[in-house]
Formats: structure tokens, sequence, C-alpha cells
């Protein structure tokens, strides 16, 4: 089953800041598609077969927070 995800990140400062999580994030196996809007500091992922503990796992090995 395909789920979307809207993730709050902090720590992003700039352009190359939200291509590093997106590029982590679509070289990731089970993930479709993910986008960064640097403006909300916010993630969209589009995912299955990988749980969301996991992707939130892959932004903080980048050096980024999450906001809960």
């Amino acid at each position: 089953m395909i789920k979307r995800v809207i993730i709050a990140i902090s720590g992003m400062h700039c352009q190359n800041c939200a291509n590093t999580i997106m590029q982590a994030l679509k070289g990731t196996k089970g993930i479709h598609d993910a986008s960064i809007n640097l403006i909300d500091k916010k993630a969209y992922v589009i995912y299955e077969e990988i749980n969301l503990g996991d992707i939130k796992k892959i932004i903080r090995s980048k050096g980024y927070r999450i906001e809960e």
C-alpha cells in the first residue's frame, strides 16, 4: 500500500540542505518520490515497503532534526 507523509524538519538553511535530504530519500528502496520545501521546512514523501521510522532515521543521519 502506497503511503504519503509530510515531515517537518529543522536545521535546513539553504537549497543544498534540502537537496541532501531529497537525494538521500530518493535513493532509498521503498521511497517512490520525495520533495523538500525549504521555505516550509517540510519533506513530502511517497513510500511503501519502508516504515516511517526508517524514513526519519535517514533524515536524522544527514544531520537534520525531525519536528514532532
